[in-house]
């Protein structure tokens, strides 16, 4: 999952993709989703895996990037939320 993040965030910072595809986030922000990927994936999958029935079987890969298409179907919508979510963690 580790490669599937550093993609993914590098996505994000425009270093990956073209420039009008990328989201204005700020390293801080860029660091802080990479500690709430860290701190919660790992464990999210864990829980699904063990305590979670589904009725239509996934792999760990095919969850975490639909994790990461709401995330940065979010913050395209509002890039000033992310700020804002540091006040709940």
């Amino acid at each position: 999952m580790q490669a599937l993040r550093r993609s993914w965030l590098g996505k994000l910072a425009g270093r990956l993709s073209a420039p009008e595809q990328a989201v204005n986030l700020a390293d801080a922000d860029l660091a802080f989703l990479n500690g709430l990927f860290e701190q919660y994936v790992d464990t999210g999958l864990t829980l699904v895996r063990t305590k979670c029935h589904e009725v239509i079987p996934t792999v760990d890969v095919n969850l975490v990037t639909s994790l990461t298409y709401l995330l940065q179907a979010s913050l395209c919508l509002a890039e000033f939320l992310l700020p804002c979510c540091r006040a709940w963690v």
